[in-house]
């Protein structure tokens, strides 16, 4: 990750007033420069238990941006609690429009046995998997950032139930920007995949950000696990929900 940021600096660093790009839970950043994450996702409630702690570096070189990410994982087993790393995530994104942008993601497990997931199997469960993914914003006025996000790919796993040894997934997500000044917004998101642990999500997150760094803090309601409409041998109801807080920097 570090190797990656370093030449990406020297190559085109941004202007330092360039905004953050916005992002939600499943809506990946698009423009912005090159910059790290550090963030944590908790499950709660009473199918919660595991938490994922995250990194990841974006590196701009010209018009290219390149992504890795690697996640930590704890969570409850029936004799204790267990740790692991989870899968080595890497995407190459181009600009594909006026505020779009065309990329291709894939992750590779890192020898870990992680089989939890907190949102997205594909970021702890052990597997590989490719996907071919198309995000644009669109800013409107009032303050207005509208998201959008198209995906398709393959992913393997061992197979293990719940999830299928070899599924394609399919997927699209919407969200809404609202600034709330210069330094404070308002993010709302809609989320649709299957092949998915819970087809059908919503979130909301709420952003600072000053001067290169954004706090952020959320949550994700999911809504297709709560109807039963979900591939685990579980009963519907209200269990559990995302919790989620990150610091990013960029430059």
């Amino acid at each position: 990750m570090i190797g990656l940021l370093g030449p990406a600096y020297a190559a085109s660093p941004p202007p330092v007033d360039e905004p953050l790009p916005r992002e939600g839970f499943v809506l990946e950043p698009v423009g912005g420069g090159s910059g790290v994450q550090l963030s944590t996702s908790s499950v709660v409630g009473g199918d919660g238990a595991t938490t994922a702690i995250g990194t990841r570096g974006r590196a701009r070189l010209g018009d290219v941006v390149l992504a890795v990410s690697v996640p930590f994982a704890t969570w409850r087993t029936p004799v204790g609690r267990d740790t692991g790393l989870g899968n080595l995530s890497i995407g190459g994104w181009l600009p594909a429009g006026e505020g779009g942008a065309i990329g291709v993601v894939g992750h590779v497990p890192l020898g870990g046995r992680a089989y939890t997931w907190v949102n997205e199997v594909e970021e702890l469960w052990p597997g590989t998997g490719m996907e071919l993914v198309y995000r644009a914003n669109r800013e409107l006025d009032g303050g207005l950032t509208l998201l959008g996000r198209l995906s398709g790919g393959l992913h393997t796993s061992g197979g293990y139930e719940p999830v299928p040894g070899l599924y394609a997934k399919v997927g699209a997500a919407g969200g809404v920007d609202l600034a709330l000044g210069e330094h404070v917004g308002l993010l709302g998101e809609g989320s649709f995949a299957w092949w998915d642990t819970s087809p059908l999500d919503v979130a909301a997150l709420v952003r600072a950000d000053v001067e290169g760094f954004r706090v952020r803090g959320g949550i994700l309601l999911p809504l297709g696990s709560w109807v039963g409409a979900q591939p685990a041998p579980v009963p519907a109801g209200v269990r559990e929900a995302t919790v989620r807080f990150d610091l990013c920097a960029q430059w």
